[in-house]
């Protein structure tokens, strides 16, 4: 029998400078998803996103970034299938030169529920200079990230009305825990702690990811 309430996990990587980017997403399966087939399933939802979310993302980032893999892993189902796709020549589309590769713009995602654990994030790389000042990007780009945000609202969010999944705020304090019997020691992921978007908003900030100075590995 098909798994109707499945947890996943979406990486896409790329690099700015030869240093390693990741943007991370949690998707749910919607009841209504056929997933009798997983792999036909996973691949279903890698290309609606490569479709929809990533062009978007492109539109945000300047050619020093570079897109290399996308990643869909099932961390809460029946059977841990994994999805990746290879990308060559896939740079983002703002003019270069970008800030160093800790800086980002930042979209804030939210739920119909207050609290830290029902409020998530993207930082979005590559960031161009010509973009910011103090501290601050530009109204066009902040515009641009706006649109990203709205697109992941009407596509993937609440109420949405896609054939595969939510893009949702996932709590690890609330949906993870640690089981050490039977062993080896693993991680116990809960769906129910995924939580739809209901809403976006993006940042006029330059945002920090400061894992990603260099020499900090990812």
């Amino acid at each position: 029998m098909a798994d109707k309430d499945i947890l996943m996990r979406y990486t896409l990587t790329g690099s700015v400078w030869s240093q390693k980017t990741k943007t991370i997403l949690w998707l749910r399966s919607k009841e209504t998803a056929d997933t009798d087939d997983m792999l036909s399933y996973l691949n279903a939802i890698i290309s609606d996103l490569e479709i929809f979310l990533l062009p978007l993302f492109k539109n945000c980032c300047t050619a020093d970034w570079q897109a290399t893999d996308a990643k869909l892993e099932v961390l809460a189902g029946e059977n841990p299938f994994q999805v990746i796709r290879e990308y060559l020549l896939a740079y983002g589309e703002r003019p270069p030169d970008c800030l160093p590769p800790h800086d980002a713009s930042l979209l804030s995602l939210y739920t119909p529920f207050h609290g830290r654990r029902n409020h998530g994030r993207i930082y979005i790389p590559a960031v161009a200079e010509s973009e910011h000042a103090g501290g601050r990007i530009s109204d066009a780009l902040r515009s641009d990230v706006a649109a990203l945000g709205q697109m992941i609202v009407s596509r993937y969010g609440e109420g949405s009305n896609n054939a595969y999944c939510w893009i949702c705020v996932f709590s690890k304090k609330n949906g993870v825990e640690r089981q050490t019997v039977p062993p080896p020691p693993k991680l116990i992921y809960s769906p129910l702690a995924a939580i739809p978007v209901s809403r976006t908003v993006a940042s006029q900030n330059v945002a920090t990811q400061r894992h990603r100075k260099l020499g900090r590995g990812i």
